[in-house]
């Protein structure tokens, strides 16, 4: 069975099998977010689904390690589900199924096939769908509300074109991230041991960065297993100054703290810059355009904690 096959039906057995934990442990209250609660029963699944996904090992170390950032990740979640409700923003069950479809098909099962195992490991597709309908959800609130403000133009891209071709002939290193941050005074601490940990984690487990990254990033890099793409070391933030420089191809770093919050970066690979290497103006415009997307998301989501009442019970 290919790995990508093997992957989903670990994904979705241990959903359910998250949810049973949850049951034998007592399914009490995590978090309360606003008017909403997240679960104990939300909490251990989406662990049981984070850890056997990544390949990471099911022991009470790594649930502890995991266990404060995969519930922020489930506040944030529900936070966005209300703002998309609040903007009165619907993703339709056709969105849903055409999403569970696509899931089915990358992985080689027929949907009607892939839904009777979803039926079988964990009663139905509700908990698969419901994780769909937050990712569509909060692509329509930033498409609705960021990417109108966002225009490249081509002073843009030939200035970023001109600061490239400047450094033909300096290393360039194709780095992914995850970034988690801190929203508040109350919130270093938690955030800061958090990231230290999962780093560690990581640091043992280096193939796993891509998957965690969808789940922990809160970066617009999220999305693409937190990819940034290739950069020259000046591109980066100064708390990463000198670290990039110093890792070998698919190191993990230790968190770095920056102005904002935590980042784990992993170095993918290193070049030289040259003429065959510069992006067309498309790709230049795509960065570009992700970069900014990424800076008011960040911004959108801190706002949204800011006003939001958030009690994390465990």
């Amino acid at each position: 069975m290919k790995n990508s096959l093997r992957i989903l039906l670990v994904i979705a057995l241990v959903v359910f099998s998250g949810a049973a934990y949850a049951a034998t442990s007592g399914a009490g209250i995590a978090a309360v977010v606003n008017n909403e609660v997240v679960t104990i029963t939300d909490l251990n699944a989406r662990m049981g689904l984070i850890m056997t996904s990544s390949g990471m090992p099911n022991t009470e170390d790594v649930r502890a390690r995991l266990r404060p950032q995969v519930l922020s990740g489930l506040v944030d979640e529900a936070l966005r589900l209300q703002e998309a409700k609040r903007l009165k923003i619907d993703v339709t069950q056709e969105e849903i199924d055409t999403a569970l479809n696509e899931i089915a098909k990358q992985n080689k099962f027929e949907p009607a096939q892939f839904r009777q195992m979803l039926k079988q490991s964990m009663g139905g597709t509700k908990p698969l769908e419901e994780q769909i309908r937050a990712q569509v959800s909060w692509g329509k609130v930033i498409a609705r509300e960021l990417r109108p403000r966002i225009n490249i133009t081509d002073n843009d891209r030939a200035a970023e074109l001109a600061k490239l071709k400047a450094k033909i002939g300096k290393a360039q290193y194709e780095v992914a991230e995850i970034y988690m941050p801190v929203d508040g005074r109350n919130d270093e601490t938690r955030v800061s041991e958090a990231a230290n940990r999962l780093a560690v984690q990581l640091q043992q487990k280096p193939d796993a960065f891509g998957k965690i990254a969808r789940e922990f990033s809160q970066s617009a890099t999220a999305s693409n297993g937190g990819l940034v793409g290739w950069v020259t070391e000046d591109q980066l933030p100064e708390a990463f100054t000198g670290v990039i420089g110093t890792m070998q191809k698919g190191q993990i770093s230790n968190a770095l703290k920056t102005g904002t919050g935590y980042t784990i970066l992993q170095l993918r690979d290193v070049r030289a810059v040259d003429e065959k290497s510069l992006p067309t103006e498309d790709e230049i415009a795509q960065r570009l355009g992700m970069q900014r997307i990424d800076l008011l998301q960040r911004r959108y989501m801190q706002d949204l904690k800011a006003q939001a009442f958030i009690d994390i019970r465990i």
